[in-house]
């Protein structure tokens, strides 16, 4: 289960949905988790981010400046190493 507000998820989805509405997100790390406080932070990678006239910096951007009130870590899942992919692929759940 992902530990966030219902109101901040609904606006994170529809950040994602408008900028990348092809794209499978995955959430992972300690929002998944029961240890996790208001001020814990939200690990995101993005599954085929193929659309190549945009890239992670500008939805790093929209995300930051959202209102979303806390931290939001994304990454290209694709490009992180092997191992960090199989630990991710062991707890996820999808935006």
């Amino acid at each position: 289960m992902l530990n966030v507000k219902q109101q901040y998820l609904e606006e994170l989805k529809s950040i994602l949905n408008e900028y990348c509405p092809n794209a499978e997100v995955w959430a992972y790390g300690s929002r998944l988790t029961e240890n996790c406080h208001s001020g814990s932070d939200l690990d995101l990678v993005v599954k085929s981010f193929n659309d190549k006239t945009k890239s992670l910096y500008e939805l790093k951007a929209l995300l930051s400046d959202s209102n979303i009130p806390f931290i939001i870590d994304i990454h290209e899942f694709d490009k992180l190493p092997d191992y960090f992919q199989t630990e991710i692929k062991k707890n996820y759940v999808v935006i």
